[in-house]
């Protein structure tokens, strides 16, 4: 039998991986909850997607007929322009090698590299759902005190749940300071009990409060080259500039959601059913999902007790539901593996969708090959891609809460 082709390898491996088998695998909703809730507009015209919000109705109310005609005034709209400028790659690479060793036996080989593709596609999405939770500079943790023998600790121990091991990092002062030149980490393990990851290589300039990049995501001076997150759109504090070509200032909460820094960790169910109660005064918000991490979630669950039940309706057989009920509806809390901690993301979702060039994640087959030679090395590879943008119609009727 003669060696495998890449057009071997693609014509066995495109059936497995149509538009719908990658969509399955990419939103998944227990793995990427969020990814998994999104709209998704994957085609559109021009340069970006406009994103029209309506933050104040039109001007000049009056019981006075005459008056209203002297002051009437354009209701207030800015229109966000959504533009998926943010690239997300995992590459699979097949040595000549070994296609040549897999000659006798094409469907034991086919499997193995099903399971690569696979592997690609699903941190692919995991890449994408990290984003979404975060800000666009795409810094992974900070660091807290002095990196001792390699291992560095990290300010939120949950980070650490970020990390791969053989992954390379790069590392600088702050998210608009310049990389600290030529230090590469390699990461060789992580504890997420204790909050740390350890790293081979140099690392002779990291230190307290620097914070730490994944290599490629942060190239130089406050780069942002992730797609733009919650911790973007609901941000702690507003912009001096403007954000994705509007200006918010003086309109924090109508273009940029409501910001609630008093959350309690000793009393999650009040400080969550309060930031509901407010955000229906201020906005009417039909809040619907509240996202969380893992940790948050089982405290807010011990907190309840008894009170969690399982949701006889829910097509995932046994799977534990909260729901917090409040004056416009009841908002299910789901935990997220990538959610930052100590933080809650009380959500409108129909007022969310994901905008990209083509499928938000995905194998790039665009020219009809799956598979394609490299031209700087002896064998074939698969690009898994995607350019994705986090889009909002209604800022207003979502929220954050910072737990302490």
């Amino acid at each position: 039998m003669s060696a495998i082709t890449a057009a071997d390898i693609a014509a066995a491996l495109k059936p497995m991986y149509g538009s719908q088998g990658q969509k399955s695998l990419v939103f998944d909703k227990k793995a990427r909850p969020f990814l998994s809730m999104l709209k998704t507009v994957e085609e559109f015209e021009g340069q970006y997607y406009p994103l029209p919000v309506l933050y104040e109705d039109t001007l000049g109310g009056s019981n006075t007929f005459t008056t209203a005609q002297t002051n009437v005034g354009a209701p207030g709209m800015e229109v966000f322009q959504v533009d998926p400028t943010s690239n997300y790659y995992r590459i699979v690479q097949i040595s000549t090698q070994a296609l040549r060793r897999a000659k006798s036996s094409l469907g034991s080989f086919i499997t193995q590299t099903k399971l690569k593709y696979d592997s690609a596609l699903n941190g692919l999405a995991n890449d994408i759902e990290t984003s979404l939770f975060r800000s666009s500079d795409g810094h992974l943790a900070t660091i807290s005190g002095a990196p001792a023998a390699g291992v560095v600790t990290l300010s939120n121990a949950g980070d650490a749940k970020l990390f791969a091991i053989g992954e390379k990092l790069v590392c600088a002062n702050s998210i608009t300071a310049a990389l600290h030149t030529g230090e590469v980490g390699t990461v060789t393990a992580t504890d997420p009990v204790a909050g740390t990851i350890t790293v081979s290589g140099t690392i002779t300039n990291w230190g307290d409060t620097d914070v730490i990049f994944r290599q490629g995501d942060y190239v130089s001076a406050s780069d942002t080259l992730h797609l733009h997150g919650l911790a973007d759109w609901i941000p702690t504090s507003l912009e001096s500039g403007t954000f994705m070509g509007v200006t918010r200032t003086g309109k924090r909460e109508k273009l940029a959601g409501m910001y609630f820094s008093d959350g309690s960790l000793t009393d999650i169910e009040y400080s969550m059913f309060t930031a509901l109660c407010q955000m229906g005064d201020r906005s009417a918000a039909p809040v619907d999902k509240i996202l969380t991490d893992y940790t948050l979630w089982g405290l807010l669950a011990k907190e309840l007790g008894i009170e969690v039940t399982r949701d006889p309706r829910d097509g995932d057989a046994g799977m534990t539901r909260i729901g917090i009920a409040h004056p416009n509806g009841v908002a299910e809390v789901v935990p997220c593996t990538k959610c930052q901690p100590n933080t809650a993301w009380p959500l409108t979702s129909e007022d969310w969708v994901l905008v990209s060039l083509g499928p938000a994640a995905g194998i790039f087959d665009d020219d009809g090959q799956l598979a394609q030679r490299i031209s700087n090395a002896d064998g074939i590879e698969t690009r898994a891609v995607g350019f994705p943008e986090l889009g909002c119609s209604a800022p207003v009727r979502s929220g954050r809460i910072a737990f302490s």
